[in-house]
């Protein structure tokens, strides 16, 4: 039997100073209502989740947040499908609010990525921690190449801008922090 390593190498979502929060909560009434008029997340995304908590907090970006909107289509036209899972703050790593999984499963037409975001996370928060670790994804779906653990610390490594310090192995990318920043810019108009 063939044994297969995965990396623990992460990109990760890095809360910084310069990027303020939202504190609307999920269970907000304002986000309760908005979330009606929503039409549902089509089963043939590429981006998924079984968490219908998640699920919802991908509705209510697409629709309040044209970058957001603009990085789900880019991900459902490519070959890549994203799963993410959530866990509790106190299984995330220190200082993380989300990150990529370093490991690419190639089946078929398709590669699946999988992120894990902090459950604790609410409001616009949770949805810029999201849209950060989708745009990792992104940077895989527009590297053909990537099919393997090793291809993704090569690419992580080319693109790493050198701001995440919370470990060793730890990479970031100068367009995951611009989305994650604008994304959030985007949901404070939106209110």
């Amino acid at each position: 039997m063939k044994s297969i390593s995965i990396a623990v190498v992460l990109s990760a979502t890095i809360v910084t100073a310069g990027i303020a929060q939202s504190d609307e909560s999920v269970g907000s009434t304002s986000y309760v209502s908005a979330m009606t008029s929503l039409p549902a997340w089509p089963a043939n995304a590429h981006v998924r989740s079984e968490d219908t908590r998640f699920v919802t907090v991908l509705r209510n970006a697409v629709a309040r947040s044209s970058t957001f909107r603009d990085l789900v289509g880019a991900l459902n036209r490519s070959d890549v499908i994203v799963y993410i899972e959530t866990r509790k703050m106190r299984k995330m790593r220190t200082g993380f609010s989300g990150y990529l999984v370093h490991h690419v499963v190639a089946a078929g037409s398709h590669r699946y990525l999988k992120v894990v975001i902090n459950r604790d996370l609410g409001g616009d928060r949770l949805t810029g921690a999201i849209a950060h670790e989708l745009q990792h994804a992104r940077e895989v779906a527009e590297t053909a190449g990537v099919r393997s653990a090793a291809d993704m610390r090569a690419l992580f490594t080319r693109l790493d801008s050198g701001q995440c310090v919370l470990m060793r192995n730890c990479t970031e990318t100068d367009a995951a922090l611009r989305l994650h920043a604008m994304v959030l810019e985007e949901l404070r108009a939106a209110r």
